[in-house]
């Protein structure tokens, strides 16, 4: 990922050794720790070789913190000069694909970028939202990764439904005889629903926390191992919570 080492624009916005400035003027780089899983120890200094069309020798001079790749593989960055005199050995010297620009008033990107559309029509111009949801579309629709996180969702949903409507009416046929003598003495039809219901919901909120602990557990160590989990701001109210208790 190139970037503008003087105005800092594209650079990595997490550093914990050296600085995004450090790129310039050369064969340096900058890459995220969590590389470190594919590529080993990374060590300010080092040398490492970039292969496109022929092989580069570029020195690493910082790295940066929390930048992840959703495929994993490593993301590199390096003064924007520096990526096109790597892309010109595939005969694309000149040529831009990306340029990242910075509003100063947030109140007129609307604006702006209407007025850029009109005027290089031959160009895609997206706002960062723009390209979070065509990120987010791409992995999701156009490759198989979201049609597996789909069916492994409705598998879920199936299996769980399954498993919880068999708890249900395993422990209604148990107390049948209980629920016979409420319906003698009176008791409505409502009334035995609302136990039964009420036990479904007792098991739910219970399976909840059993799962949010759980969670709370494993977060750190999945974290650690590269995987990223998000948490919504229910569930991370509902966590913070528990912390607390605990």
């Amino acid at each position: 990922m190139g970037y503008n080492p003087d105005t800092g624009i594209g650079a990595p916005w997490s550093m914990i050794a050296g600085n995004p400035k450090d790129v310039k003027g050369g064969n340096y780089m900058i890459l995220d720790t969590t590389s470190q899983q594919r590529l080993g120890r990374l060590a300010v200094g080092s040398v490492w070789e970039l292969t496109l069309a022929n092989p580069h020798s570029f020195k690493l001079v910082g790295l940066s913190e929390g930048i992840k790749s959703f495929t994993t593989m490593p993301i590199v960055f390096m003064s924007y000069n520096q990526l096109q005199n790597l892309f010109s050995e595939f005969n694309q010297e000149k040529q831009t694909f990306f340029i990242v620009a910075k509003v100063k008033d947030k109140r007129r990107l609307g604006h702006i970028v209407d007025t850029l559309r009109a005027t290089m029509r031959d160009n895609d111009i997206f706002t960062r939202n723009d390209i979070i949801y065509k990120t987010i579309m791409y992995w999701t629709v156009q490759t198989g990764l979201g049609m597996g996180f789909f069916i492994t969702a409705i598998l879920g949903l199936i299996v769980g439904g399954s498993i919880v409507g068999q708890t249900i009416y395993a422990n209604t046929m148990e107390h049948i005889r209980e629920f016979g003598t409420l319906k003698a003495i009176g008791a409505r039809n409502s009334d035995i629903y609302k136990v039964i219901f009420s036990q479904a919901g007792i098991s739910a909120v219970i399976g909840y926390i059993i799962g949010l602990v759980f969670i709370i557990l494993v977060k750190n160590p999945v974290e650690r191992a590269g995987v990223t989990l998000e948490i919504n701001s229910v569930l991370l109210f509902t966590q913070r919570y528990i912390r607390k208790a605990m």
